[in-house]
């Protein structure tokens, strides 16, 4: 049964991310797959952090600014190469 629920909370998460590349593809008609590498990238930071003894707020709070900074990057890219 906990395999069931961690296989649906799981799908919920990838769900929310592949709203996001369908927003970013047909509606914003700009292809930005942001998502696709920020999410992974503050996952494995936090992770890995955790795995070597790090406090677990600190780890996901490095986790999520990983991801910030990389979005951002993506985003100011996005516009150099994309100019509205």
């Amino acid at each position: 049964m906990s395999l069931l629920i961690a296989t649906l909370a799981i799908g919920l998460v990838f769900a929310v991310l592949a709203l996001g590349i369908y927003m970013s593809f047909r509606v914003y008609q700009m292809p930005d797959i942001t998502a696709d590498g920020s999410f992974p990238l503050g996952a494995a930071i936090t992770a890995r952090l955790l795995r070597d003894g790090a406090d677990p707020v600190t780890a996901t709070l490095a986790g999520m600014a990983a991801h910030h900074g990389r979005e951002q990057c993506a985003h100011q890219c996005a516009h150099a190469l994309h100019p509205v």
